[in-house]
């Protein structure tokens, strides 16, 4: 997102994330899978004078989950 677009309600800067996952088939029905994404955290100052000059937007993000299927 170009410094000049930036706002608080959508930070879509992060530039780039790590991910590790892995899955489990338990049996030929059952089977757990989990992952996790981490994003470092990213910085981004505003440049246009009439909207959003000077403002500072910093994001990171970590995401987890857990999944249990059930196959039928």
């Amino acid at each position: 997102v170009p410094d000049s677009t930036i706002n608080y309600l959508f930070p879509a800067i992060i530039e780039s994330h790590y991910t590790f996952g892995f899955g489990w088939q338990i049996n030929p029905t059952n089977s757990v899978a989990f992952s996790m994404t981490h994003a470092p955290e990213v910085t981004q100052t505003g440049s246009d004078l009439q909207s959003n000059y000077g403002m500072v937007n910093k994001h990171s993000q970590n995401t987890w989950r857990i999944n249990y299927n059930y196959h039928f």
